[in-house]
This record gives structure tokens, sequence and C-alpha cells, in this order.
């Protein structure tokens, strides 16, 4: 055997050994069955078991007279509670937990225990401190996964090298009270003091820190040219009132926060904390990494823990095991799904709530890869066919593909509110579902999101904060009560997630070296088909120096975007590399309200969709200071066909409009076609479309309507466009060469569907034609 030990520093990872240990035969045919999988049982043929109960390190707990050594595979009885006591570098095969065992880990004294398999078995227990007795804030408790190969004999589908939780699992590190903290004052290069907006409390001396980019991005600091400027940091002191930290080196760049146009500071970055006194890591996460699955009835209570270098599941597509209509195995998978780093997998939790009244708790957690360089596992967090559970105040730190998940679309009333990710990479495909790059990628509407912040997420093209992507969700099933199992019938009940208004998603943030802010997808909402689910609400939305979109809107209806604020780089904006506040092409719009938008510092503020499906869009009681304002651009379509887009309503009330300094106010902009977009673009020329604007800049009573230019009578109009089939690609005049009065007069038709009045005029900060209401 070669052992050896690895130091960590909870989200550093030094040199490391690799440890050969002679594998334990297995007997074929051992499984642990749930409806959805189908676990090898690691710990079926213990080679030691615990007799009586004790400490771990006394010998007189062990049916061999001895301690567990390296390659066994351990077994804590029925009745039987061991104390685990020791820092010990032995590597076990396996300990499993059986029903009615308890093994649990003294708060008091530093431990470790390195371990291929842990298995907790229904109705066993995993008890590393709990929140009457948390683990001392002076001691820590290690479970280390070793660098070993997988048995993929035993093992095909590779469950193996991880912690798998069927029973209870309490996990309670030394609290700390924030782990991040908004700042109180911009840090810059050289500093070498943070100020916190509030104290510090649970914070200790040598504790990791991240401080993000907070940059908005120019041209050349984008793709490949990308250098980051966040930073690692370690704590060397704080103060007495716990809102002064002191760091062990300078910073090496300013972390700016936002500024309104007229040089406001308004916006700060936080500063998360990683470092947790109970680590769950793999010895080497270039190696064979470790895993953790919380699966079926388990009671999960995983508080102030570090879960380090863990997940297997890479970021490309999957490659899982098969298996012909024998169960023999035809192919091993290469890039086996479902081993992420901690994976909440099909949980429903104990049959009664847990005290706090969840299903499941994970609150305080640290969820890191190695710092060095974007690494390739995906998701850090993946909640899966997971209900009623308390998800908060978690630290996510460099994963690929996404931070948090809701994978499918099922998962209900969990509460994921006030975490943190960072450092996220991905594919920048929109289409690759969780795997683009996203701070939280959510697959359904049916959760309470809140109070969280993501940044530092790769920028690639469609790489957001956020996306809600509830496209093709459908029906999922949903458990028709807390703690039900969703497999049962009458334990169910089938929803419609497409036709599901958003529970809540309110108070939510990106920033800093981001491309965009936010994305959602068929709210309410089957493709370009609306549906009867009632009315949704984005609340209180913050993006401030993000390159791209504030954010981007897929197909909606009966949306409400309410108090979204954006702050861009004044300059940037100037200078025509500035942001967009809230954009929504030519996707589904049906009823959508922009309500109490405050955006400023933007190349563009609004640029509602071209596809109101009928209904209408409406911006109201708003402030927007920005190079454009309100953008509405000729009806268009990325259908191959534009005679059936639907007419536009759009309604812009009580919006107040300011340009930034130095530049014309530009309070709304009627953007005709070009000749260049004639010739490939899918337009409609002659649909109504219409544009109402009332209590202009705040003043009650000053209303009107606002045209196109080319809507004069005399204008004339482009002739129709066909495709092959017959169908228009340009929707215009039957003939060439006639005005919109000549059309109007023959055909009854004309440029966004009626002709200006004659006596319609100009006004300051309008690009169009305007009469008065």
């Amino acid at each position: 055997m070669i052992k050896g030990r690895i130091t960590d520093k909870d989200g550093g990872f030094s040199e490391y050994t690799t440890t050969v240990v002679v594998k334990q035969q297995r007997a074929p045919g051992e499984f642990i069955e749930t409806p959805w999988d189908k676990i090898p049982n690691f710990g079926a043929n213990p080679t030691i078991t615990a007799v009586q109960s004790g400490p771990w390190s006394d010998v007189a707990t062990w049916s061999l007279g001895r301690l567990p050594q390296d390659g066994d595979v351990v077994a804590i009885t029925p009745t039987i509670t061991v104390t685990y006591d020791v820092v010990s570098d032995t590597v076990l095969d396996t300990i499993v937990v059986q029903a009615g065992g308890s093994l649990r880990f003294r708060t008091d004294v530093d431990t470790r225990v390195v371990v291929q398999n842990f298995l907790v078995l229904e109705g066993g227990e995993l008890q590393v401190g709990t929140p009457s007795n948390p683990v001392s804030p002076n001691v820590t408790a290690e479970i280390v996964f070793p660098d070993l190969p997988l048995d993929l004999n035993f093992d095909p589908e590779q469950y193996g090298n991880g912690l798998i939780a069927l029973g209870k699992v309490v996990m309670h590190g030394a609290t700390k009270e924030r782990t991040f903290i908004r700042l109180a004052a911009e840090p810059k290069a050289g500093d070498t003091t943070l100020l916190l907006s509030q104290p510090a409390t649970g914070w200790q001396v040598g504790d990791q820190l991240y401080l993000p980019d907070t940059r908005q991005l120019n041209w050349n600091e984008r793709g490949d040219k990308y250098v980051p400027q966040w930073e690692y940091l370690t704590i060397s002191d704080i103060s007495a009132d716990g809102k002064t930290i002191t760091l062990s080196a300078p910073l090496q760049f300013d972390h700016l926060g936002a500024r309104n146009p007229d040089g406001v500071l308004e916006f700060l970055p936080h500063v998360s904390n990683q470092s947790r006194n109970i680590r769950v890591r793999s010895a080497n996460p270039h190696g064979t990494r470790g895993y953790v699955l919380f699966t079926w009835r388990a009671d999960i209570d995983v508080r102030y823990v570090s879960f380090s270098g863990l997940g297997r599941t890479t970021n490309d597509k999957f490659d899982n095991t098969t298996f012909d209509s024998t169960g023999a195995v035809t192919s091993i998978g290469t890039n086996q799904s479902g081993r992420y780093p901690v994976h909440l997998h099909h949980l429903m939790g104990p049959t009664s709530a847990q005290s706090n009244g969840y299903q499941y708790t994970f609150t305080g957690n640290s969820i890191t890869c190695s710092p060095d360089g974007p690494m390739p596992f995906r998701w850090g967090l993946t909640i899966h066919d997971s209900h009623y559970g308390l998800v908060s105040d978690n630290v996510l730190l460099n994963w690929a593909g996404a931070g948090i998940v809701t994978q499918d679309g099922s998962e209900s009333y969990n509460v994921i509110e006030r975490n943190f990710v960072a450092r996220i990479s991905g594919n920048g495909s929109r289409m690759s579902a969780g795997r683009e790059g996203v701070g939280y990628w959510f697959r359904g509407p049916n959760n309470y999101v809140r109070d969280n912040v993501a940044t530092n997420i790769q920028d690639k093209v469609y790489t957001y904060g956020y996306n809600l992507w509830f496209r093709y969700t459908g029906n999922r099933r949903i458990p028709a009560f807390q703690g039900a199992d969703a497999s049962v019938d009458g334990q169910y009940i089938t929803k419609d997630m497409n036709a599901t208004p958003i529970l809540e998603f309110a108070r939510n943030e990106v920033y800093g070296a981001v491309r965009n802010g936010l994305s959602f997808w068929w709210v309410n909402a089957f493709g370009n088909i609306p549906n009867n689910g009632g009315p949704s609400t984005i609340k209180d939305f913050i993006v401030w120096h993000q390159y791209g979109w504030g954010a981007f809107g897929y197909q909606s209806n009966d949306l409400t975007i309410d108090g979204f604020v954006a702050r861009g780089d004044t300059a940037l904006a100037k200078s025509g590399n500035g942001a967009v506040g809230l954009k929504f092409s030519d996707y589904l719009s049906r009823n959508l309200t922009i309500r109490n938008a405050d955006l400023q510092g933007l190349k563009l503020g609004i640029s509602p969709s071209t596809n109101s499906g009928g209904g209408s869009q409406t911006i109201v009681d708003s402030y927007l200071r920005n190079i454009t304002n309100i953008s509405l651009s000729t009806m268009w379509t990325s259908s191959y066909r534009s005679d059936n887009l639907p007419p536009r309503k759009v309604v812009i009330d009580n919006v107040r409009f300011d340009s930034l300094p130095g530049k014309p106010l530009i309070a709304i902009s009627m953007n005709w076609v070009t000749d260049a977009d004639l010739s490939r673009r899918v337009v409609n020329l002659v649909q109504k479309d219409q544009v109402f604007v009332y209590n202009y800049n705040g003043v009650q009573g000053d209303n009107f309507r606002v045209y196109y230019n080319e809507q004069r009578a005399d204008y004339v109009v482009p002739q129709t466009i066909l495709n092959s089939d017959g169908t228009a690609r340009v929707t215009a005049s039957p003939e060439a060469g006639l005005t919109n009065q000549e059309n109007w007069d023959r055909y009854g038709i004309a440029i966004a569907g009626e002709i200006a009045p004659a006596d319609a005029g100009t006004r300051n900060g309008i690009n169009g034609l305007v009469k008065a209401l």
C-alpha cells in the first residue's frame, strides 16, 4: 500500500498522494433499491462490525477486537451508537450505518475519516454536530474521499466513491451568521482592509474569502480576451465590531460598485466566505472525485459544511452506462449523469416535516471547486424532484453549466433564498439545458426564489445570472401534500408547469463581469400559445455592470416585471459599448407589464417585443435615463412567414425620461426597417402597430399617439415579397410604387395598419410623428 495525506485549506488544494488498497471481494446482486435507483450495497458484506456502543477509538467497540484498518468494510449495526473521535488517514473501503445504528462525530476534538463509500441506510443516522451542539469553532471534522478507481464490475453505474444517504444526516458546523456580506465601501487595489455593511459574525482569522470581479466588460475585455479580476483572500484580523476585515495581502485590483449617471454610488459588491469547519472533500480534485447523494426518505439537516472538490459528471453530454434486456452491461458510461457535487435526488424527506417545517434543510454551506482555472464539473447543487426544502445562505464557486439547478421542473415549494453563486462557466448555447453557463437554472416555476446573488458568469452569448427555462416543461408530478411519495397513486397531482404562475421570484441580483442578467422562457405559455394559468411577477430584480441584456424575455403571458433596476457604466454607454436593460425581440409577450422600472446608464433601456400575441405591452410608473430609452422596431419575426403576425399595442404611462450627460434626449424611438433588412428579414410592414403615451414625463394629461415617420400618407410602401410556397416573407403592398394613401384607398392597408393624421407633428425626444390624444 502506498499511502499519503493531503492538507486542505478549504478550497485550496496542496500536493497529494494516491492511496492504493487491495479491494474486498464483493458478492454480486446486493442492491439498495428505490423507485428510481438500484444502488450497489457496498456495505452488504462487512469485514468488521460495531458490537457495542462506544468510541471508535476503543477496540472493545469492534467485532475483531481491533480498530478498522485499510480496506475494511465497516458496519454500524442496529441499536449501536459509535462516537467517531479520531483523526485518521486509514483508508476504509466502506462505512455503512444500518437501520437503527448511529455514527456520531465528537464536536469538541478534531476528527477525520477517509472512506471510499459512505452509506447511511434508511433508519440509520450520521451526525456531525447538531443545531444545539455544533462542531466547535476551534476544531475541524473531515470526511475525505480517497483517490481510488471506481469498481466498474460491481458498480457499472458508478454510484461509488461518495456519501449516499437514505437515512438521517445531521451536520452542523460552527455558525456563520452571514455567509456573504455586502461591502460598505469600494475596495481598491492596494487596500489591505474590507469594510463591511454588517458584522461578520462567526468569521475567523484564516478564513478564505472570494471578492468578485465587478467590472462591466468593454469590447476588448470579453471572451478570449477576458482576464479575471476576482480575488481569493485570507483573513488576518477582524475588528471588534466585525465590520472591518484585515487581509493577509493587499488587493491586486479595484472592485468598484455601480453609479448612476451623476456619479452617485448606488450598489456595492459582496464578499463571500467559503471556509467551514466541517469539510466533505475529495483527497484529489484532479483524480477520482467523490460526490454526495441525498435521496428517498433521507432526513437531511446540513448546515455550515464545506463540500470541496466533489462531483464527477462533467458539462459534456451525458454518456451513461447501458444494459441489454437481460441486465448485462453493454457499455460503461464515460460521463454518468447524477454524480453531481451535491445532489438532492428524488428526496422526499421524512413522512413528517422537520421541526423547522421543511422536508430537508441545506443552509449556510460552501460548495466549491479548485480555484485553479475553470473546472468542467457540472452543477454545484442539484435539486432533482425534491420538494418543500430550505436551500439558503449557501456559497457556490467555480462550477460548470450552472451553480444551483432545479433539474426536471417538478421541484415544488422549495425556498431558495440568500445564496451566492460565482465563477460559472459553460458552453454558451441557449438550448443546452443547463450547460450554457448560468448562476441559477430553474426548470420549473413552482419554488420560492428570493434574495439570491449571481456574479462572474462566463461571458458567452447565452449565459445569464438566472435562467427560468420552462421550455417544454409541461406536465409534472408533484406531491399532493408535504411528505408525500409522488411515485405512489393518490399521493401526487399532475400540474402543467407551462400553465403555472411563478410562485415567487423576488429581489434577486446579478452583477460584475457578466454578459446577461436574466432570461425566462414559456411563462404561462406553450411556445407562442398563451395558457390560462394566471399572472406571474418578477419582482425587484437588480442587475448592474452586465454588458449584454439585463433581461431577455422569451415567450410569456400575463407577466409583470415590477421594480426592475439596472445600472450600466455610463462612460461605456456613451462610447457605444453600453448594455441593454429589457429586451423582448420577437417572442410572445402577451399582456406584459413593466412597472416601477429604474434603468440608467445603458445604451438602450427597453425594447418591446414585436409579438404582443393580440394583447398589449405596458410600461408604467418608471424612470429611464439612457442613450435611447424605449426603442420600437418594425414588426418582424424569426418565423419564415410574416403574414400571421398578430397586432401590437404598446402603452407607455407615467414614464419619466432623461438623457445621459452630454447626450440628447431620446425618449421613444420608432425604428423603421432598412432596405438591407427588407432583403433578408421576415417583416410585416402593414400589421397594426400602435403606441399610446399617457402622462408623458410624469405630466398628468400629456397624452399622445406616436407613429412611424413612414406612416405619412405620401410614403411609398415597399412591395410584398413571397416565399417559394406563396407565403409572405415581407408583408407589404400588393403593388409596387403605391403610397400609404393609395394602398389604403385600394386595399385598406398602410404602414403599421393606419395612416398618421395629417396634422401629426414632431416633438423633442420622440423619433417619430406625434399626435395629441
